[in-house]
């Protein structure tokens, strides 16, 4: 038996996901879910249209989000022991667990200087699990299917000691140098973009993963 038909996760299934025309954002039609409300036991391989699980402490599981397979490929060449974990396909590149460590904190492009498109998913978010399909906004169907059914990691001291300084030399993440409400840029907005790096993404997914 596999750990997508054993493991018990903490979420949801069977909902209506919204995703955005606009930016692509999805988002679960379930109210109340940061607070676990109406939260269910689920497999990853149990008959759904859709399944979300809850990511953080709630599940013991960490997800580390990678955007695309290219930053999925650059990130394990330097820290190739995330090899060795449970993975998922997503649309645009890989779910990778681990087990829980509330050191890790939620962010979007966390490395963004070396490492682009990489996301952290804990507590009190969520993510999008096998064998959810859905139809994006560009008219096609995409889904999530399990790419490397094993156990999922727990990094040793050493390896977490790795991610995080990498995280440090980083700083923080622009989603948390953002202001819920940003003030209009002034006459000489050319100035102030190249002085924070470029680095301001036109979608801010912030709580929701790919």
């Amino acid at each position: 038996m596999t750990l997508s038909t054993t493991r018990k996760f903490k979420g949801y299934e069977n909902f209506t996901l919204k995703i955005d025309a606009v930016t692509g954002k999805k988002e679960p039609k379930i109210a109340g879910w940061q607070n676990q409300k109406g939260v269910k036991l689920v497999t990853m391989e149990s008959a759904a249209v859709t399944k979300a699980v809850l990511t953080g402490k709630v599940n013991g599981v960490t997800v580390i989000d990678f955007d695309s397979v290219p930053a999925y490929i650059l990130f394990t060449m330097d820290y190739p022991f995330l090899l060795d974990t449970f993975r998922v396909k997503t649309k645009k590149g890989y779910h990778c667990y681990i087990e829980y460590d509330a050191r890790f904190k939620t962010g979007t492009d966390v490395m963004i200087k070396k490492y682009p498109k990489v996301d952290i998913l804990n507590d009190k978010k969520f993510a999008l699990a096998p064998p959810t399909t859905y139809k994006y906004i560009d008219g096609k169907t995409y889904g999530y299917t399990i790419d490397h059914d094993v156990p999922i990691l727990k990094l040793t001291e050493e390896q977490i000691q790795l991610l995080l300084d990498q995280a440090r030399k980083e700083g923080a993440p622009i989603s948390l140098l953002l202001e819920p409400t940003v003030k209009p840029l002034s006459a000489d907005s050319k100035t102030e973009l190249a002085e924070l790096g470029g680095l301001i993404k036109v979608e801010y997914l912030g709580n929701y993963s790919d």
